[in-house]
């Protein structure tokens, strides 16, 4: 029952809920007529995963009659970037009770495992992530760290790490640094949609 927003005024919102970060969250904001700009609470629903959040957010923060996140961390944040007034913040955590993940189903588990030739009894790890989100926020290269501490290669654990990625050419010197570290690793294998591929919901079926 999506509506476009720019036919929102004749639902007459009293709260409007924007879930984007800035700065795209200004672009978001300009898909909204004067009139629900004029009349409706926006509300700015941002995420962020470092101490602070960056100092140029302030002028998204601008727009916003409130701003929620969902997490103390988050507000926490908010309140060490001290040019962002934090008079309006909110904690609302995500209500993730209200749509519980399905239980995995063991077929579907073996089909998309299947798919990129998975053995049978391997413990797979796994971390999906889009370039344009940050490498380095990411934390794809820790991911590859914890994976050879937790399976050291010469136990011969059978494991394996998946690492999907779907935008590697937005960030080529990212994609090298994955690159090699698989090259390294036969147990570390890259989806990039080039010559292996996985759904996200397939990849959520085919880790452990």
């Amino acid at each position: 029952d999506a509506v476009s927003p720019s036919v929102l005024a004749g639902y007459q919102p009293s709260d409007v809920v924007i879930h984007y970060n800035p700065p795209k969250f200004v672009g978001a904001l300009a898909l909204l007529t004067p009139e629900v700009l004029r009349s409706a609470t926006i509300i700015g629903h941002w995420t962020w995963e470092l101490e602070r959040v960056p100092v140029k957010w302030q002028k998204s923060a601008r727009w916003c009659d409130e701003i929620w996140v969902p997490s103390q961390f988050v507000a926490n944040a908010f309140i060490a970037t001290q040019t962002i007034p934090t008079v309006r913040l909110r904690v609302v955590p995500h209500a993730v009770d209200r749509d519980p993940m399905r239980p995995l189903d063991a077929m579907r588990r073996q089909t998309a495992r299947r798919k990129i030739g998975i053995p049978i009894g391997t413990f797979v790890a796994g971390t999906s992530w889009s370039m344009l989100s940050n490498f380095e926020r990411k934390g794809v290269r820790f991911s590859v760290d914890t994976f050879r501490e937790a399976f050291p290669a010469q136990l011969g654990t059978d494991a394996m790490l998946l690492l999907r990625c779907r935008d590697g050419a937005e960030f080529p010197a990212g994609m090298r640094l994955i690159r090699d570290a698989a090259e390294r690793d036969p147990r570390i294998v890259i989806l990039d949609g080039r010559m292996r591929s996985l759904q996200i919901a397939d990849f959520y079926h085919a880790i452990d």
